[in-house]
């Protein structure tokens, strides 16, 4: 026998918003998301119905600054997360990692 606490409907479950209906679930990532274009200093940024060309060739310009790693790698954490739900992005992510 166990003691239970009722915390009613759940809301908010890691970084995903959760909408309970009558006959069904939602899932929403779009405060995950408003939160990670914040943290990025990405919140004026333009959306794009393709996110990268599938015949994108990426290289390295020796001439440009690097851009920092940890930031970098971040980034990429909180993108690859998206991925589960999101996977229009996945490939672009993929790309990237």
């Amino acid at each position: 026998m166990f003691e239970m606490t009722d915390l009613d409907l759940l809301h908010y479950y890691l970084g995903m918003q959760v909408y309970q209906y009558k006959d069904c679930t939602d899932l929403s990532q779009s405060k995950y998301i408003s939160y990670i274009l914040q943290k990025f200093g990405m919140e004026e940024c333009r959306h794009a119905a393709i996110p990268v060309s599938p015949r994108i060739t990426i290289f390295l310009n020796s001439k440009s600054q690097l851009a920092d790693a940890i930031a970098y790698k971040k980034l990429i954490g909180n993108l690859l997360y998206l991925t589960i739900f999101m996977l229009d992005i996945a490939f672009a992510v993929n790309l990237m990692a």
